[in-house]
């Protein structure tokens, strides 16, 4: 559950906490503002998060899928090719999570997505 106050982010309903700050809005501008004109990060994401629901519960959320792929994409350059893509933006995703296993949020709250994984 969100609600805004005029001047202030949008806050989310936290079990247990209470509100809290929340931007979903800039999560969304965020990845519009990644992605290429082709849509290649979109097909990307969208092959990650259906192998993701293949998989179920051992895998992490969609939103954490989209994340590291358009951080991997900013660091690779992208092909027609989906599969090839794909590869490159897998291979970028493992080598960033063994230097540092985390996932941030690009908006209001910064949450690490992976804090309670281990």
């Amino acid at each position: 559950m969100y609600y805004k106050v005029d001047g202030e982010d949008y806050q989310i309903a936290v079990k247990d906490n209470g509100f809290e700050g929340s931007d979903p809005k800039a999560v969304i501008d965020w990845f519009n503002l990644n992605k290429d004109k082709d849509g290649v990060l979109i097909s990307t994401v969208k092959y990650l998060k259906a192998w993701c629901d293949n998989l179920r519960n051992k895998m992490p959320s969609g939103l954490a899928m989209t994340i590291l792929a358009v951080n991997a994409k900013n660091r690779i350059v992208l092909n027609q090719r989906d599969d090839i893509t794909l590869k490159d933006i897998l291979k970028e995703i493992k080598n960033t999570l063994n230097i540092k296993f985390e996932c941030i949020v690009p908006a209001t709250p910064y949450d690490n997505l992976f804090e309670s994984y281990d």
